[in-house]
């Protein structure tokens, strides 16, 4: 019997993803800022692609100095992690999946959160669906709000049914980042 492939919704950072030996999942529950197409813009890619690019910003022409320091942050807490799960190792790929599909304008509301992570909802099977089309190696929840509940008993769940390496980090926007910043493992 042959299983139906689910469309990945949020996605794969790097262009190497699928070859990669080593696969970092990050999961958020991160808002989406709507550019000038009205589109949804999720700064984890937009930031981790400008600045792997050589790009100083995303979206450099319209940042001030408080964006540009929060950009440089967040990714610099993105790499601070993946060096710390893979010290020193090349082949790494990274892709992410966003709990905070209410559609949301520059916040994340706990009722989009508890909607997609209900037990037993289309929601919740959906995004198994897609933690498994990714296959990942290792698990990070990248939340700003780890003492959420549901998002830990996700986590958990993660970790103790389906077996995945689950780290979470301290609780605080990664673009307050700082270089003591720790993993937690469940």
């Amino acid at each position: 019997m042959n299983e139906k492939k689910v469309e990945i919704k949020d996605g794969k950072v790097t262009e190497n993803y699928s070859n990669s030996e080593n696969k970092i999942l990050f999961i958020l529950k991160e808002s989406n800022i709507s550019n000038s197409d009205n589109k949804p813009v999720f700064w984890f890619k937009k930031v981790y692609n400008a600045k792997k690019s050589g790009e100083k910003y995303y979206n450099h022409k319209n940042c001030n100095r408080v964006e540009k320091a929060a950009q440089t942050k967040y990714y610099n807490c993105i790499m601070g992690i993946v060096e710390k799960l893979y010290p020193n190792n090349q082949d790494i790929g990274i892709a992410y999946i966003n709990i905070n599909k209410n559609g949301g304008g520059s916040t994340s509301d706990g009722k989009g959160i508890a909607k997609w992570l209900k037990e037993n909802s289309d929601e919740k099977k959906f995004l198994l669906a897609q933690i498994k089309e990714l296959n990942p190696s290792k698990i990070v929840i990248f939340s700003c709000n780890n003492t959420n509940k549901l998002i830990m008993k996700f986590a958990k769940e993660l970790k103790n049914k389906y077996e995945y390496e689950c780290v979470y980090g301290a609780d605080f926007h990664p673009s307050r980042y700082s270089k003591d910043y720790e993993l937690n493992k469940l």
